[in-house]
């Protein structure tokens, strides 16, 4: 009786220890909250950065910042899924947050941009959309690039519209501009800069808007970020570093300056050879550098202006500056 007695103790024993590892097992595996959960599948779903064809009747519309650099991939040629296209039509869906400093911009010198971006219905209320903490400064050579910006180039066919590019930083040798660093004829129209744009090149064009708009057009676009060149020969502007285009109901509330030898220094144009009509500065504008000019709607003028006026401050500090 005794032994049996044991004997069934000894069991229960075994299978109480059992029991209690089983236990401990258990209660060492993480155990999800329903948030986690939600959120865990929401996370198995595929996330949409781009869709559409690109054409005027199926544009890309881009959701994401990764949706964006496909979207400049697709226009450079180096996309691995879509077949270049630099005609590409585009539209931002949302306000995009960019998540690096390894921006490379949509269109270059051997691929200008020939498209539409964001052309949206004039009378659509939510047509414009930011892009916020664009920057270029994660590459290591980033100031002896040229072609700098939202898009590098825009050509002849190239319209952007209803983009504001939002704080971040673009810097580069030469045409580095918020929106685009080099507009060839192309068209842009209610953009504006918050960045902060810097040229480090001989003989750069810098400029909030448009670093270089060559017989392009800007209408209704305006710069508050600060715009600086720090070499020789360099053209800066608030809106635009040179001007043989045209230029209309644009502003520039933003630092513009230039610390070294013969710049041209301006709160809207750097250097004007072209038309600017109902613009204003109010930003302060200088130049340490000699032999420079320096002004509150263009430094140096060989153009039109009209309608246009200056209420910032400007300074020349150098040995043979021009300031008025």
């Amino acid at each position: 009786m005794n032994k049996i007695l044991r004997k069934n103790l000894n069991q229960l024993k075994t299978v109480i220890a059992l029991l209690l590892v089983v236990v401990m097992t258990v209660s060492l595996i993480p155990v999800m909250s329903t948030y986690e959960q939600a959120h865990a599948q929401e996370n198995t779903e595929d996330v949409v950065d781009i869709s559409g064809s690109g054409t005027e009747s199926d544009p890309y519309i881009i959701y994401t910042y990764e949706g964006l650099k496909e979207f400049a991939r697709i226009v450079n040629g180096t996309s691995e899924k879509y077949t270049k296209n630099t005609g590409a039509w585009g539209k931002l869906n949302n306000d995009i947050v960019c998540t690096d400093k390894l921006w490379v911009p949509i269109g270059n010198e051997n691929d200008p941009y020939n498209g539409h971006f964001n052309d949206y219905d004039d009378n659509d209320d939510e047509k414009t959309k930011k892009i916020i903490g664009l920057n270029n400064t994660g590459f290591e050579y980033v100031n002896d690039i040229e072609y700098q910006g939202l898009f590098g180039y825009i050509d002849s066919k190239g319209t952007v519209k209803n983009i504001g590019i939002e704080g971040g930083e673009i810097k580069g040798a030469n045409n580095i501009g918020g929106v685009a660093g080099y507009n060839y004829r192309g068209t842009i129209t209610n953009c504006y800069n918050t960045g902060s744009i810097s040229g480090s090149g001989n003989n750069a064009y810098v400029g909030g808007v448009a670093g270089y708009n060559y017989s392009g057009t800007i209408t209704n676009c305006y710069n508050t970020g600060s715009i600086n060149a720090g070499n020789v020969n360099a053209r800066v502007g608030g809106v635009t570093g040179n001007n043989n285009g045209t230029i209309t109901n644009c502003y520039n509330t933003g630092s513009i300056s230039s610390s070294r030898a013969d710049a041209d220094v301006g709160g809207v144009a750097g250097i004007n050879d072209g038309k600017i009509t109902n613009c204003y500065n109010t930003g302060s504008i200088s130049s340490g550098g000699v032999i420079s000019w320096v002004g509150g709607v263009a430094g140096y003028n060989k153009g039109k202006i009209t309608n246009c006026y200056n209420t910032g401050s400007i300074s020349g500090s150098g040995n043979n500056a021009y300031v008025g």
